[in-house]
């Protein structure tokens, strides 16, 4: 997948987002909510805490991934081939989805990833 495809991939769901919320408030009284755009992955290992310096690519275009307690989340993208690698644990190879659930009126739609989470385990 080329960078711009990406790009319009990534805008594609962020857009997507937006209409459903926009569509759903033509009769809202309170400010429009933010809402998170992006779906997001965990990544988790056997042994449990922080996974450093994990590298996440969905179709070659990469995702923002920030250390957790219990692992890492990922964030970003759409549907595709996604690749997990951190220093010390085997890659990860995984088809990856994304569905979309519409939110209440006036309220933010859900994007939930399929798998959710993915477990890293030792090289």
């Amino acid at each position: 997948m080329r960078i711009g495809d990406a790009l319009v991939l990534r805008f594609g769901v962020a857009a997507r987002a937006a209409v459903s919320l926009f569509a759903s408030c033509d009769e809202c009284s309170d400010p429009v909510p933010h809402c998170p755009y992006f779906p997001t992955v965990t990544v988790v290992t056997q042994g449990g805490g922080t996974v450093a310096y994990v590298s996440a690519l969905l179709s070659s275009s990469p995702l923002s991934c920030s250390p957790t307690p219990t692992g890492a989340t990922c964030s970003g993208g759409g549907d595709g081939r996604l690749h997990l690698e951190a220093p010390g644990f085997q890659p990860v190879d995984v088809d990856s989805t994304v569905t979309e659930t519409p939110g209440p009126n006036c309220g933010c739609p859900r994007f939930t990833r399929e798998p959710s989470t993915v477990t890293l385990n030792p090289s």
